[in-house]
């Protein structure tokens, strides 16, 4: 995949067709991460041995967008969205995917698109921030298996429900940040979990907008049972680095 930090020079552009209505809402949050992930993905047809391919580094263009508004016990809404592609090689002893079994060199491609909404109430909002709230998280793509021979895939579109937690940390008189936000579930076997942690720096503090540069570090393990007749836990890590705007 290629690089995006085009895209973050592009992020306020984006954003400046929102101003518009900014004056309805408390505020609006508009964030892009370029995120340079390394991934591991353990698969096999449901019940059996899980065999594991190590992916690729590879680079993603995450972004989020969140509204906050004033009115009482009406939860604030943030979507966020993130592409996950794994792209690996193995030889092997025996598995099976999709009723079939494989042995020797095997090829793996995994594209899955990641698409969460968030709806969450601010519990403090001052130099410490708290949010809490529950999430729904849209998991769709597909896995192929291959070798000189065979090729097997399967598409899966899954939507599991998540509980939200975010917290931020102000340094007064520097500029500086902390934030943490982390969704996750766990459930007759399955689970999921996807932590984030950043230091921001406001580039532009005014009173229209606010413009941080973001540099933070993502976690996710995502492992489902019985999705397609399959078995899949997906690991994904690495840092990233992001624009946010505030209006």
């Amino acid at each position: 995949m290629k690089p995006f930090f085009p895209f973050l020079l592009a992020l306020p552009l984006f954003t400046a067709n929102l101003t518009a209505h900014a004056d309805m809402i408390y505020g609006l949050y508009a964030d892009a991460d370029a995120w340079r992930y390394d991934n591991q993905l353990e698969v096999a047809q449901a019940g059996t041995q899980k065999q594991s391919f190590k992916g690729d580094t590879e680079t993603a263009a995450a972004i989020q967008l969140a509204i906050e508004h004033p009115l009482p016990f009406v939860p604030n809404l943030k979507f966020r969205y993130v592409p996950i592609e794994l792209n690996a090689h193995t030889n092997t002893a025996a598995f099976v995917f999709n009723n079939t079994p494989y042995a020797g060199s095997v090829d793996l491609s995994l594209s899955a698109k990641q698409t969460d909404l968030i709806l969450y109430y601010e519990l403090l909002d001052n130099i410490v921030s708290v949010d809490a709230g529950i999430a729904a998280k849209q998991l769709k793509g597909d896995i192929t298996v291959s070798n000189l021979i065979t090729k097997d895939r399967i598409v899966f579109n899954e939507t599991l429900p998540l509980v939200y937690l975010a917290a931020s940390v102000k340094l007064p008189f520097t500029g500086l940040s902390v934030n943490t936000e982390g969704t996750g579930i766990q459930y007759q076997g399955s689970s999921l979990s996807d932590l984030k942690a950043e230091i921001r720096y406001d580039l532009v503090k005014t009173l229209p907008m606010d413009i941080g540069l973001k540099l933070g570090y993502r976690k996710q393990n995502i492992n489902l049972k019985d999705i397609e007749h399959t078995d899949a836990k997906l690991d994904v890590k690495g840092p990233y680095l992001g624009l946010g705007i505030h209006f």
